[in-house]
């Protein structure tokens, strides 16, 4: 993890039919953050993150959202 690392808290994400674009709004302690003009593919990935992940950390510097290390198949029923 780096310094720059903010823990995502809460988030809100907009489709625009229109412009075939998508906004994720993050939520962190320190303020929020946008990613704007997401297409489609990206904007299912970050928020397929946001929605089954935890805890998601957002670095702005290097525009990356990511979770801490897992185990492989975490969660994954039997």
């Amino acid at each position: 993890m780096s310094t720059n690392d903010q823990a995502v808290t809460h988030y809100q994400a907009t489709w625009h039919v229109r412009s075939n674009s998508g906004n994720i709004t993050l939520v962190m302690a320190s303020g929020n953050d946008e990613i704007t003009g997401l297409n489609a593919e990206s904007f299912h990935a970050v928020v397929d993150i946001l929605r089954n992940e935890r805890p998601v950390y957002w670095n702005k510097t290097d525009q990356t959202i990511h979770t801490l290390s897992e185990l492989v198949g975490e969660g994954e029923m039997r």
